[in-house]
């Protein structure tokens, strides 16, 4: 990982061997991944992303991506709106995301109650996968983080919609 501020951007270039958790060499999987944004001490930040790999499918086989992205930040007192919308491919399929998110933050930063919208549009599909979560975080240091959100899929590209109750934490050393 490379990161840095170059005046008044900043940027974060990471390779990482894309198989996911698992440490997989067959098909020679990859990811690399740049962003370069504004700084983030303002009110706003604002920034673009590029990606581009050879994920690790499974019996040796790798899908090729690539996107281009463009993600924003707000904050306006205890509220932040943050958005993103992404273009480019799964393979030789059209992809397109899109992201948005409401948080509050309560106290001292510690605790923040957020909602989402992620759309997800391929190409080949008839129908996208809309997912909507709410959720809660708490974050007492810089170095845990602990988030409960609770999901539902409005579309899920013509399948069964998803119920997912899920938990996530984060340890930064």
């Amino acid at each position: 990982m490379l990161d840095g501020a170059a005046g008044k951007l900043k940027y974060d270039v990471t390779l990482t061997r894309g198989s996911g958790n698992e440490w997989r060499n067959d098909g020679d999987p990859y990811l690399l991944t740049a962003r370069f944004s504004t700084e983030m001490n303002h009110w706003y930040n604002l920034g673009l992303t590029v990606v581009q790999g050879e994920l690790w499918q499974g019996s040796g086989l790798t899908s090729k991506r690539d996107r281009v992205a463009v993600d924003g930040r707000i904050d306006i007192k205890r509220w932040t709106l943050k958005g993103q919308i992404s273009n480019g491919h799964n393979g030789p399929v059209d992809a397109r995301r899109s992201l948005l998110e409401v948080e509050w933050t309560y106290g001292y930063s510690e605790w923040t109650a957020y909602l989402q919208r992620f759309v997800f549009e391929l190409g080949n599909q008839k129908f996208d996968q809309e997912t909507h979560s709410l959720g809660v975080r708490f974050e007492p240091t810089n170095h845990l983080q602990v988030d409960v959100d609770y999901s539902k899929d409005a579309s899920n590209f013509g399948r069964p919609n998803r119920e997912m109750l899920r938990a996530q934490i984060r340890v930064r050393l």
